[in-house]
């Protein structure tokens, strides 16, 4: 159930993301003029921009079928996409992508692992005799 509600929500943040691009883009064609994103690259999605996102699929209840207690519940991984999904529209993929691992709990925990796994490293080689010599 909780695999089918992320599914969900990650089809969901990826199809409104889509439509707010494709929206974006054909109101600046409409207007021959340039688009220029104004968005900075360290945007984060705060109260104003995710209300404003549970207030979108709300109003579309009968087509997404997700509660807001499960938008709160995957708020972090919601507010990730999104950004991954604006740093695209504005920045391009591969910008976007290094967004998506600098925000990712994996790769922090991974990082602050990296010191002790070190230890754990150089106890090993501290441990193997040196003087030891290979089948040849």
């Amino acid at each position: 159930m909780k695999k089918q509600a992320l599914k969900a929500i990650t089809m969901l943040v990826s199809i409104i993301a889509l439509a707010f691009m494709t929206a974006v883009v054909s109101n600046a064609q409409s207007r021959s003029t340039k688009l220029r994103a104004n968005i900075p690259f360290d945007f984060v999605v705060g109260d104003k921009v995710f209300k404003a996102f549970k207030e979108f699929v709300a109003s579309r209840a009968e087509d997404y079928k997700v509660t807001d207690a499960q938008l709160d519940r995957q708020r972090d991984f919601i507010a990730r996409q999104m950004r991954y999904d604006l740093t695209t529209a504005a920045y391009g993929s591969v910008k976007a992508t290094q967004v998506l691992v600098f925000d990712d709990p994996q790769v922090t925990k991974a990082i602050e692992s990296l010191p002790r796994a070190r230890d754990l490293a150089t106890a090993a080689m501290r441990g193997r005799n040196p003087q030891s010599r290979s089948f040849e």
